[in-house]
């Protein structure tokens, strides 16, 4: 027997199935219903929700996959100064005026 001949008998074995619209759990286009309509769409929902959990998992704020860089905070960001302790003083005229600088408050 030649190859050929094996393809063939995989080819007609494999034709011979259902068809994959047929083994879809809730079966082929809109004609079924409403409900059936709903059921699809919530099906796709929940795999697209287990693949976001998924990816919040593995690449979320300490996942497995994020890079640690990421989890590092801003160089100019108030938490991570206060944390250092007091800024050194500076040079400068005496606090009782009214000269202001850039990282005073506003208000």
């Amino acid at each position: 027997m030649d190859i050929f001949g094996v393809l063939d008998a995989f080819a007609a074995a494999a034709g011979n199935g259902p068809n994959w619209r047929e083994t879809w759990p809730f079966g082929p286009g809109y004609s079924e219903g409403f409900l059936s309509t709903i059921l699809k769409f919530g099906l796709i929902a929940v795999f697209f929700l287990a693949i976001g959990l998924f990816l919040r998992f593995l690449f979320g704020p300490g996942g497995w996959m994020r890079d640690k860089e990421f989890d590092l905070p801003p160089p100019g960001d108030p938490a991570s100064r206060a944390s250092a302790g007091p800024p050194p003083a500076a040079p400068g005229p005496d606090p009782g005026t009214s000269c202001r600088t850039p990282d005073d408050p506003h208000a």
